[in-house]
C-alpha cells in the first residue's frame, strides 16, 4: 500500500490568495489547479500563470486539471479535433514549464450527444498526448465521466490501453454511472480494470443532476459509508496517491477533509501534514 496526499480543488475560490489561506488554516498544502473551463486560446491559460506561481512559491504541491468545455478531442469536425489536440499539447508544455508532473483531461466533457463524437479520433489524439507526457515525464491522465464511453469501465479501460494514458478516477462520476446502470459494484469495476493506471482520484459523494434540469453538481458526503468501498479499493488495488476533494464550497471542503483524514489515519495511510513536517525537521 502507498501513502496518500489529500488535496483540494481550486474551484470555488476567487483567487490564489484564498486558496493559500485555506491551505494555511487547514494545513492542507496540496491543490489541483483547474484552468478556466471557458479557455479556447493559449493566452487565456497563460494569463492564469501568476496565480499558479503564487501557490507554487508558497510551497503548495500542485497538479493540474485541463477541463476545457470548448476544446474537444473527439470533435466530429477533423479541423476542430486537430486544433483541440494542439491546444492540449501546448497546455501540457505549459504545465512542464511550471514543474508539473500530472495533468487530468477529458473527452466528451460538454457533449450533449455522445453518439456524435468521434472516439476513434479521440483515441489517436490521446495516444499522441501520452507520448508528449512520456517525453516530458508528465503523467497524462484521462478522467471517467458520468455519461458517455468513459462512464463504462470496459470502454474506459480500452481507451487507456489503446492510448497509453494513465487515469484519474472520479468517484462521484463512477457512482452516478453505477446508479444509471442499476448494477451494484459497477463503480468498483473501474478500479478492478484500471487500478494500476489510476494516479489520482476526485473524491466526493456523487454527481447529481437536478430533476428539473440544469447543470450537474457534486454532492458532499455526510459520512463515508457510500464511498468507503471505493476508497478501500483505491488503497489496496491502485497506484493512486492523490485524493482531490472536488467540492466547490469551503464548508464542504473542510468537512470532507476531516472525514478523509480520519479514514486515512485509521488506515495508517496518511502522509504527514505540512505542520507535522515542520515540527519534525
Amino acid at each position: 500500500m502507498h501513502e496518500t496526499h489529500l488535496a483540494i480543488t481550486t474551484q470555488g475560490f476567487s483567487s490564489a490568495r484564498e486558496v493559500l489561506s485555506f491551505c494555511r488554516v487547514h494545513d492542507c498544502f496540496a491543490a489541483e489547479y483547474t484552468f478556466s473551463r471557458e479557455a479556447v486560446q493559449l493566452h487565456e491559460v497563460e494569463q492564469e500563470l501568476p496565480e499558479v506561481e503564487h501557490l507554487l512559491n508558497a510551497g503548495v504541491l500542485m497538479r493540474y486539471h485541463l477541463a476545457f468545455k470548448n476544446r474537444e478531442l473527439a470533435d466530429p469536425d477533423p479541423t476542430l479535433a486537430r486544433e483541440a489536440l494542439d491546444f492540449y499539447r501546448n497546455c501540457i508544455q505549459i504545465v512542464v514549464g511550471l514543474g508539473g508532473r500530472h495533468v487530468t483531461l477529458h473527452i466528451g466533457l460538454a457533449a450533449e450527444d455522445h453518439s456524435r463524437l468521434n472516439y476513434r479520433t479521440a483515441a489517436d489524439s490521446l495516444r499522441t498526448l501520452a507520448m508528449v507526457g512520456d517525453e516530458y515525464d508528465v503523467a497524462v491522465c484521462l478522467e471517467n465521466l458520468r455519461t458517455g464511453p468513459t462512464s463504462v469501465p470496459d470502454s474506459f479501460w480500452d481507451l487507456l490501453r489503446e492510448s497509453g494514458l494513465q487515469a484519474t478516477l472520479d468517484v462521484g462520476h463512477a457512482r452516478a454511472a453505477e446508479v444509471a446502470a442499476a448494477k451494484p459494484g459497477y463503480a468498483l469495476e473501474f478500479i478492478r480494470r484500471c487500478g494500476t493506471r489510476i494516479r489520482g482520484a476526485h473524491v466526493y459523494d456523487i454527481e447529481r443532476v437536478p430533476k428539473s434540469g440544469g447543470p450537474a453538481w457534486h454532492a458532499a458526503p455526510e459520512d463515508l459509508t457510500a464511498i468507503r468501498p471505493l476508497l478501500d479499493a483505491l488503497l489496496a488495488h491502485s497506484s493512486c496517491d492523490w485524493w482531490l476533494i472536488e467540492l466547490p464550497h469551503v464548508d464542504e471542503k473542510i468537512r470532507t477533509l476531516h472525514l478523509l483524514r480520519h479514514y486515512l489515519a485509521e488506515a495508517d495511510h496518511l502522509l504527514p501534514t505540512h505542520h507535522q513536517l515542520e515540527e519534525e525537521s
